[in-house]
């Protein structure tokens, strides 16, 4: 697959425009691409939105808890920041 990104000013602020392509035309592609990847990008761009404001990073952070179907990450430690 393939996505491009683009921001627009809108009456002053921004909006985003995200548009996933070549999604594969099978089945499991059509289920993947509007069941799996839909709720996964809206949250990336609602967590992005998040940290640009300076409100910090809303993934999870306890790696036992994060899966594939989750959106989380392993903080770096704190020597290596």
């Amino acid at each position: 697959m393939n996505v491009s990104v683009s921001l627009t000013a809108v009456e002053g602020q921004t909006e985003p425009h995200l548009v996933q392509s070549d999604i594969a035309d099978t089945a499991g592609g059509r289920v993947s691409g509007h069941l799996n990847c839909r709720p996964c990008w809206i949250f990336f761009l609602t967590n992005l939105k998040a940290v640009l404001e300076g409100r910090g990073d809303l993934r999870g952070d306890d790696p036992k808890r994060v899966s594939s179907m989750e959106a989380g990450f392993v903080p770096l430690s704190k020597s290596r920041m």
